[in-house]
């Protein structure tokens, strides 16, 4: 669908030279199981990731953990208003938490049906390793939803992490 398209070609335009490197990437993440289905009933919303990938709940918040680290993502609610507003677009944390900060792409495109903008990017974490970033908000029925992902600068599990986001469900009113 579009929404696969838009965010498709944030993660293409983020990856830069390694987009070809991820194509067998691709391959392998088809392999991998998503047979787990992670629904937060506080915040509203549902995610399908790899079997073996570990999550942690407290409250409306999920914390998403690849086998060997090299993954991270967090779902959470944000800030009510429009998506639109870059604080809700969880750029100003990003650029607080993360030295070296490049904004690589930024896409204004639904997700799970609903209004969202998604940025992508790279950054440095305060040990001084390269990350890349995929930071998106998407409208709520309250308050809207923020999903963050982490990966190495390498990308390799950025076909992993486009799964888990085409994944991710709106499922009703939130806590707060």
């Amino acid at each position: 669908s579009g929404m696969l398209l838009s965010i498709a070609a944030a993660i293409g335009i983020a990856l830069g030279p390694e987009q070809s490197r991820t194509s067998t990437a691709r391959t392998d993440a088809d392999r991998v199981r998503f047979g787990v289905l992670h629904r937060n009933s506080e915040g509203g919303y549902a995610f399908r990731h790899p079997d073996r990938w570990r999550t942690e709940e407290e409250g409306t918040a999920t914390l998403l953990r690849a086998p060997k680290g090299q993954a991270v993502v967090t779902f959470g609610l944000g800030a009510r208003g429009a998506v639109h507003d870059p604080e809700n677009v969880l750029l100003s944390g990003i650029r607080r938490s993360y030295r070296r900060v490049r904004l690589e792409a930024l896409q204004v495109a639904p997700i799970a049906g609903r209004p969202a903008v998604t940025v992508a990017g790279t950054g440095v974490n305060e040990r001084g390793v390269s990350i890349r970033f995929l930071a998106a908000t998407v409208g709520g029925p309250g308050r809207n939803h923020s999903i963050t992902m982490f990966t190495t600068a390498g990308g390799e599990a950025m076909p992993a992490l486009q799964r888990i986001l085409d994944s991710f469900r709106v499922t009703g009113r939130q806590a707060g």
